[in-house]
């Protein structure tokens, strides 16, 4: 784990030298102190001159001082240099997350990754401060410190000494209790950050069905649960503080009743025995800030663990092709292609075999879980087919690289997701680079710049969280808008219009049919009036195609197209 968090101290190691060196100078001049003191209390130095005196003081006056700046230096650069790699790690873990393939996020909630990206890469940076900060000053210290004692007296120093295994053994022992404590906290705060997200983002699904209490009823389970781990943890924290205060008492009661002693019986300066006094001090002092900063140590390695494991996890999407995909006429083959998620054993895809002409309007039919949305997530490499190719203009997909090939795919989906910003923003995200003209051009080709233009803000309004503040067919325009300014070869159309009534849906409608001219562009519906006029419709049953044809040739076979259509144009005359 160090030589991890030291390939973060590389990209500032003047930070990191300058807080070591002041750390080095800090802990020579607490060794150096009680020394002075001691030499300054024996007979001989009393008896000597005033001047020699004064320059003494005037030495321990020099000490403080330049140990004020050294504790300066150490603090503020310190701090500045957990700050730079907090920010790189959060930077590398977020960069990280959005490279991973859907599959993770299938399985993943998304509290749990804010816990890891926000709170704790936070809790990583406290120790990545204190490194170089008190846990190097504790063993310079503790080394220095016993030196120094067996050096004035060795039996003192061997008191010290011998009792040091005990309290290192202690503080082991319950370092590695509270670690897994906090481990498990760890996992608690994440499940209970996932649990309010849920809570908040489905509160009008809670309200609307008046499930305030059932929702409290489980978030309450898991602050218990969270209550419960962080109090183990707690405890343990407490016996560790409680042991390390009384072993330094104690310490300090051994030490002066044995040094009293060799003053009396084996002669020994009273000015050592003070400085072993001081000494005890400088030597507990290290241990009682690591102790009392073992809470931010154990957070911040197991903050640590749950950044490396989720570093270590890899796309199941590859993508190390260096070629690029560019000028695409839209020609598409699926191969014999398979396909399983990996948490389900049956396949989802089996065997599909089907070609698309450039600038060709094939639809995808079929009941729920019959395979259509996966299929087109396939095209777009969100996911990877365990069996077969798929091919654009002659090419497999996997030879070129995943934001080359994305750039020339559009999706318009039934769920529609907006960003919490402005329109303007949220329809700049299908070409950043978009001038303000060409966002404009966009909004009118989608029939939504009347609608804009009538805000008070226009462009500039705020659609509100997940564009809430905008009704189903408006956030549909937007997305529309926004694949306009992408302008992409293929399109993809994933019940765009399922969700909307008659009126709402013949306006977007208007502009799905400007924004499939001149591209490639494949349909998934459930309802079969709006894909009769495509060139060819694939009708999928249990994740395999099970006909292929025009409206009018699928309706001749007597399948499950016939089917399909005599229940939805039954449904129609009842209704």
């Amino acid at each position: 784990m160090m030589r991890y968090i030291w390939s973060y101290y590389q990209n500032h190691l003047s930070l990191f030298y300058t807080t070591v060196a002041s750390t080095f100078l800090l802990a020579f001049l607490d060794i150096l102190f009680p020394y002075i003191v001691q030499l300054m209390i024996s007979e001989d130095f009393i008896a000597s001159n005033g001047m020699k005196m004064t320059l003494m003081f005037l030495l321990l006056g020099g000490i403080i001082i330049l140990r004020s700046l050294a504790v300066w230096v150490r603090n503020y650069w310190g701090s500045l240099l957990g700050i730079n790699v907090e920010f790189d790690m959060r930077n590398d873990l977020f960069k990280h997350i959005n490279t991973l393939s859907f599959s993770y996020f299938d399985n993943t909630k998304t509290g749990s990754l804010m816990s890891r990206v926000v709170s704790d890469i936070a809790e990583v940076s406290k120790v990545v401060t204190e490194i170089p900060r008190d846990l190097l000053l504790i063993p310079i210290t503790l080394i220095g410190a016993i030196g120094v004692m067996l050096s004035l007296n060795l039996k003192l120093g061997m008191v010290v000494l011998l009792l040091m295994p005990v309290l290192i053994f202690f503080t082991y022992y319950k370092n590695t209790k509270l670690r897994h404590a906090y481990m498990s906290s760890k996992r608690k705060i994440a499940h209970l950050n996932a649990q309010l997200t849920d809570s908040f983002e489905g509160i009008r699904v809670v309200q609307a069905f008046s499930n305030e209490a059932h929702e409290m009823h489980k978030f309450k389970q898991s602050n218990q649960a969270y209550k419960e781990m962080t109090a183990k943890a707690f405890k343990a924290l407490a016996d560790l503080r409680s042991i390390s205060n009384f072993f330094s008492g104690a310490l300090q009661v051994i030490i002066i009743a044995y040094g009293i002693y060799l003053v009396q019986y084996e002669h020994m300066s009273i000015g050592v025995l003070f400085a072993f006094v001081l000494y005890i001090d400088r030597f507990m002092r290290p241990i009682r800030n690591f102790i009392s900063l073992t809470e931010v140590y154990q957070k911040g390695l197991v903050g640590m663990d749950r950044f490396q494991e989720l570093m270590q996890i890899k796309s199941t999407v590859r993508d190390d092709a260096k070629e690029e995909m560019e000028s695409v006429k839209g020609h598409i083959a699926f191969n014999n292609v398979n396909f399983t998620y990996e948490e389900q054993g049956e396949g989802i895809l089996k065997d599909i075999n089907f070609t698309i002409t450039p600038q060709e309007h094939i639809a995808l039919v079929g009941g729920t879980g019959s395979g259509k949305s996966t299929l087109c997530a396939l095209i777009m490499r969100f996911y990877e087919p365990q069996i077969g190719s798929i091919k654009i203009d002659g090419k497999d997909i996997k030879e070129v690289s995943v934001k080359s090939l994305r750039r020339q795919i559009g999706i318009v989906q039934q769920d529609v997701f907006l960003f919490n910003g402005t329109i303007k923003e949220n329809i700049l995200y299908g070409r950043l680079e978009a001038s303000e003209e060409e966002v404009i051009a966009a909004a009118k080709k989608a029939n939504i710049h009347e609608f804009v233009m009538g805000l008070a803000e226009g462009y500039e309004s705020v659609v509100g969280e997940r564009g809430i503040k905008l009704s189903g067919g408006q956030k549909q325009q937007l997305s529309i808008a926004r694949i306009f300014l992408k302008d992409p070869a293929i399109l993809i159309l994933d019940e765009a219009t399922s969700a909307l009534d008659n009126i709402t849906e013949h306006y977007v409608q208007k502009s799905l049919d400007a924004l499939a001219q001149n591209r490639t562009v494949i349909t998934i519906a459930h309802r079969l009036s709006s894909v009769k006029n495509a060139s060819k419709i694939l009708v999928m049953k249990n994740g395999r195609i099970a006909e292929e044809g025009t409206h009018k040739e699928l309706l001749s076979f007597n399948g499950v197209y016939q089917t399909l259509h005599d229940l939805q144009f039954r449904e129609g005359k009842e209704r």
